[in-house]
Parts: structure tokens; sequence; C-alpha cells
């Protein structure tokens, strides 16, 4: 109930402004609950970061799935970027970790399992063909094979033919006036 009234908040907020899935929107409730950014959205779910982890919510039913550090794989309730792709699979990023949805689970990918250098996320971008890439904390590039990641060598950055559609950069920890 207490993410509900948040999504609505936001979906109400979206349906004024829209395209600001990519932009910071706040809101607080009296138990706590902030939310980040509304990440991104596919015909399925939205995706939402909040201060307690990461909520996943059914555009066609309204039920809610919350990731967070206490109740599953997350290693982090820190929320930093992510996007969704046309087919619905989506990517987060934290400051510990990038997961994927593929539809069905949810996949860690971190330093441990693939070729990031660091599980800082800082931004994640979609270009005109679907490529995911992902930029690291401390600027490195990537780009994304479904769970995997192939890093560009250092001080190479996303090739100029590459058009990126669209990017989610990470959240600031505290609000902007």
């Amino acid at each position: 109930m207490k993410t509900s009234i948040i999504v609505t908040t936001l979906m109400i907020l979206h349906g004024w402004f829209p395209g600001t899935t990519q932009c910071l929107l706040y809101g607080h409730t009296s138990d706590g609950i902030k939310v980040m950014r509304l990440l991104c959205e596919s015909e399925k779910y939205l995706w939402i970061g909040t201060n307690v982890g990461l909520v996943r919510r059914s555009v066609q039913t309204g039920r809610e799935w919350v990731v967070s550090k206490e109740s599953s794989i997350l290693r982090s309730n820190e929320i930093t970027c992510g996007v969704c792709l046309p087919d619905g699979r989506a990517y987060i990023g934290t400051k510990d970790e990038l997961l994927y949805w593929d539809n069905h689970i949810l996949i860690q990918i971190t330093n441990l399992n693939s070729d990031l250098p660091e599980n800082n996320i800082r931004e994640l971008m979609v270009d005109q063909q679907e490529n995911v890439w992902v930029k690291t904390i401390h600027g490195q590039v990537g780009k994304v094979y479904e769970s995997n990641v192939k890093m560009l060598k250092t001080g190479k950055h996303i090739p100029a033919s590459v058009n990126v559609m669209y990017r989610s950069q990470a959240i600031p920890s505290k609000p902007t006036t």
C-alpha cells in the first residue's frame, strides 16, 4: 500500500510531464520511503528506485515486487540508474552491481562474474540498435551483452557512430535545491 501511493504519484507526474522517466522525481511518505526516480518503464513494468531498494510494478495488475538488500540478492539499496528495452528486459545500476532483468529473473552482474572492473554503476545508455552501454563511477565504459559486459580499452569512448537514444545517470545522494 505504501509503495502504491508513491507509484500512483509517479504515474500522475509521468503523465503530466512526458519524458520524465529519465529525470529525478522525489516524493516522501509518512513511512519514510523516498522515491528517488522512475527509472524506466516497459509495456509490462515500471522500475522505481527508492531509498529502500528497487520496486518493480506491473503496469497491468498494479502488483509490486520490492527488491532490497535485506530481502533478496541485491547487494546495495542505492539504486543509481536504469534502462528498459522494448522487449521488457531491463538493466538497473546500483552502487555495488549491475542487475539484468531477462523477463523471468533478476541476474547480478559484478566484477566477480563479468569483465566489469568495478561495481559502482554511474550511467546506463541505450543506442539506436538497442545495445546497452554501461559507465562505472571512474568513467570506464563497456557494452552489455545480456548478463556479461565487454569493457572498452582504457581511454576509449563509445564509438562516434553509436547514436545514444537515451541515458540514465546516477542519482545524487541528496536532492539539489
